[in-house]
């Protein structure tokens, strides 16, 4: 009966932490904190086996987005980003996904639901570029969106709608 009480009260407490963590209040993004930081300095390759560095897109607005195919909540968005690179990438907009899984995993999955923007393969020691950003949990996904002088505007950790995306961006389009 003890164990029990310790097993349920455990859960609570991960929980409620998980709760917090994702909650609106809390995301770094959100507040007035590290708006404005600039885009981290990175160099990761592509699906390509290219490298790519933070310079690839500037004088765009960039939408940053750290995932991997074993996280529901990352594939669930990634549809809508699709949509979104389609619908205002010819006015600027650029999405670049980070993904931290394997290259052929990665590979296999973007190519099944047709992802039309950039794909760098990172890993586990890559997620210091979103913790630099405030992901200071290290949560996937998680999303940073930087104007045409790569200027952070939004951080989001977990799944970011596409409504929140578009009132973001809109001002820098």
């Amino acid at each position: 009966m003890a164990v029990r009480i310790f097993i349920y009260l455990f859960a609570g407490i991960l929980l409620a932490v998980a709760i917090w963590a994702g909650s609106e209040a809390f995301i770094p993004g959100n507040s007035t904190a590290n708006k404005g930081q600039e885009i981290p300095s990175f160099q990761l390759p592509d699906l390509n086996d290219e490298m790519q560095n933070q310079d690839s897109w500037l004088g765009k607005v960039v939408v940053l987005n750290f995932w991997a195919v074993w996280c529901p909540p990352c594939r669930a968005e990634m549809p809508e980003f699709i949509e979104l690179q389609k619908e205002y990438g010819e006015r600027g907009l650029q999405f670049v996904g980070i993904a931290i899984d394997s290259k052929e995993v990665v590979q296999n999955f973007t190519q099944m639901i047709g992802v039309n923007y950039p794909i760098l393969i990172g890993d586990t020691n890559d997620m210091i570029i979103s913790k630099k950003l405030g992901n200071r949990f290290e949560g996937l996904p998680f999303t940073a969106i930087f104007d045409r002088q790569g200027k952070l505007i939004h951080t989001q950790i977990g799944q970011i709608s596409p409504a929140r995306i578009i009132d973001k961006i809109a001002p820098f389009l």
